[in-house]
């Protein structure tokens, strides 16, 4: 007879753990703000997600909610590739987990 799942085992089951307010190992860089974007007056916040390996570092970078327009969401997705996150960590164990952050572009 198999045990009853508690809440540990669930939580290794439903995957990585999503945080929504990732620390840092080093400040990110600022997206680099594509040169037709500030042609064309483009503005918008990107939210990302991406998956991290146990270092911080990540290995899976996905646009989550788009700003409208792909080339800030190509920007934003390439500088999250870039970042260096703080790992997560379960019963101080480094694991993988996904961050989401907001990337905006705003121009003065």
């Amino acid at each position: 007879m198999p045990e009853p799942a508690t809440a540990t085992t669930l939580a290794a089951a439903a995957g990585p753990p999503l945080i929504t307010a990732p620390r840092f190992r080093r400040a990110p860089q600022p997206p680099e703000y594509p040169a037709r974007a500030v042609e064309l007056d483009l503005t918008g916040t990107v939210v990302i997600r991406a998956l991290l390996n146990p270092e911080g570092d990540p290995r899976d970078v996905r646009v989550h909610r788009s700003s409208g327009q792909n080339l800030l969401d190509s920007a934003a997705a390439a500088a999250v590739r870039r970042w260096a996150f703080e790992p997560a960590s379960r019963d101080g164990q480094r694991i993988e987990a996904w961050v989401e952050v907001p990337v905006h572009f705003r121009l003065n």
